[in-house]
């Protein structure tokens, strides 16, 4: 069968539109018309029911679109490894994170780069909202960022990575230092410094809507680097995953203690379907890391 051919018939079943759909594949709609009536003729059975402003997938129609939509991925996979092969860019991994996850990228990033060499990695950082707009574009191959942001994203492959707790970061000067743990309601009338791009899901926000705490005020930095500054001159105080506590020389970090908003598993993801084998063996890599760091734990508590 005609792989072209085929992902038409996929891209028609996708919006139940030969018109949109020919609009994506950049034919007319006469063409792509007579190119499911030719994949209709070769397999002997009508896969849509037209209408006047849609199409809509026979129960046969149903079962050769999830049959073939492995084939299809399979194919196009092929096709991308061979000619990235005659390029000599195949050992190629471009890996994009966002507002916290640096501290992440030595512990599943270095290990990978160690065991493939060959392999040239490139990392690069954006804001979330344009983290996700490169993964879709297809500028990067795999993205870290919290669950929250992979939950805007549809057919994608995601590792959940090791949890983190949540901390509040606050200078050594300020009055909360003198406290072991921090709770929410002690955050009412402090400056919190949060992420620029804290959206979908504000965590924060939800936060002080079920407490009833009301900060002085709220200031929106762009970069850590910007709210490691703040913390360090007192200017505010933010609440951070675990795992970025470095040692810095200006800041504490306290346990925060509440109870609404559950600890997050930041992932690394890909879309789907993977275009490049290596996006396949990274988060490979990464699965077989936090599956075996699991083992670990659960051997040494037994």
């Amino acid at each position: 069968m005609d792989f072209v051919k085929l992902s038409y018939f996929h891209s028609a079943a996708t919006y139940s539109n030969f018109s949109m759909a020919a609009q994506e594949c950049h034919i007319a709609q006469t063409a792509m018309s007579r190119h499911i009536a030719d994949i209709e003729k070769e397999i002997g059975v009508e896969l849509f029911k037209r209408f006047p402003k849609k199409v809509i997938l026979t129960p046969a129609g149903e079962l050769f679109f999830h049959e073939t939509k492995e084939i299809l991925r399979k194919y196009n996979e092929i096709v991308t490894a061979t000619q990235d092969t005659a390029s000599g860019s195949i050992d190629r991994l471009n890996i994009a994170f966002g507002f916290y996850e640096r501290s992440l990228l030595f512990e599943y990033v270095l290990p990978f780069v160690e065991k493939y060499p060959r392999i040239s990695v490139t990392i690069q950082q954006y804001p979330y909202d344009l983290l996700i707009q490169e993964l879709k574009k297809g500028n990067c191959d795999v993205g870290f960022c919290p669950p929250n942001w992979a939950a805007t994203l549809e057919n994608t492959r995601s590792v959940a990575l090791r949890t983190s707790t949540n901390h509040i970061a606050l200078s050594k000067t300020h009055p909360l230092t003198k406290y072991s743990e921090l709770s929410a309601e002690q955050l009412e009338g402090q400056v919190i410094i949060l992420p620029k791009y804290n959206e979908p899901l504000d965590d924060f926000k939800r936060l002080c809507d079920h407490y009833g705490i009301k900060p002085k005020k709220t200031v929106h930095v762009n970069t850590l680097g910007a709210m490691i500054s703040m913390i360090e001159t007192n200017i505010g105080v933010s609440i951070v995953p675990s795992y970025i506590i470095e040692d810095y020389s200006y800041i504490e970090f306290r346990p925060f203690n509440y109870t609404l908003l559950r600890d997050k598993r930041h992932v690394a993801l890909c879309l789907e379907p993977v275009v490049r084998s290596v996006t396949s063996l990274f988060l490979d890599e990464i699965a077989e890391k936090i599956e075996s760091e699991s083992r670990l734990h659960l051997n040494i508590n037994e």
